[in-house]
Parts: structure tokens; sequence; C-alpha cells
């Protein structure tokens, strides 16, 4: 794979680097190469700013947190459960906490399990 040559100021969150249809011309994904600006005569200053969805989402998830504080997520914690039991009612959640249940039963066997490895190489 073809690296691309970093530029001052480049980081892991800068998007401009992957290949993005609007700048490569309409290719998705062009085979085995990186999106370059210099290759494609792209002005690397237009993308510098570039904020990933994630990067953006991660933002926008702290200021939340900043403005509302922790009773707002209580508040929505609270409608999302009612709208779900009303959506699915009562077998939803024996199921899926028979779920969850079975799954903490597998963990709780697969950490004797380990204890008992651990317990037969000491014994060595």
């Amino acid at each position: 794979m073809r690296k691309v040559r970093r530029l001052p100021g480049d980081n892991a969150h800068d998007s401009w680097k992957l290949c993005f249809p609007a700048l490569t011309g309409g290719d998705v994904f062009p085979p085995a190469r990186l999106y370059s600006p210099a290759r494609e005569g792209v002005n690397y200053m237009q993308h510098k700013g570039a904020m990933t969805v994630s990067e953006a989402g991660r933002r926008g998830g702290r200021r939340t947190a900043q403005t509302h504080g922790h009773d707002f997520y209580e508040e929505i914690g609270k409608k999302g459960g009612e709208t779900t039991s009303e959506k699915y009612g009562t077998p939803f959640y024996e199921e899926i906490g028979h779920k969850g249940g079975q799954r903490v039963k597998e963990l709780i066997e697969e950490g004797k399990r380990a204890a008992i490895e651990i317990e037969d190489i000491d014994s060595c």
C-alpha cells in the first residue's frame, strides 16, 4: 500500500486522506491506494479543518454532557425505557433478561475453568 506524505498539522482525524467520491471524481475506493491531495491536484488547505463523523459525534456528546448534565440523561433514559416497554411489552424484557443471565452464567463458567487451568499450571 502506498503511503501518503505527512504534512504539518496532519493527525489521525484528517478525513481528506481517504478516498471520497466527491474528491476522487466518483471512484468510491480506488484499488489499494489512499487519497493523496498532491496526486489529485487538491489544495491541502481546503481540507485542513475537516472533521470525521466520529469526531463530530464525540464533540457533540461532550457538549451535550456539559450543557445538560446527569439529570438530562436520566430523563431521556427513562423515556426510552417507557417507549420500549410500550412497543415490545413484558415478553421482550423477559427474553433479554434471560439472554443476559445466560451470558453471565457462561462468563462465570469460563472464569472457573481459567482458575482451574491456572491451578494446574502452578502445581507443575
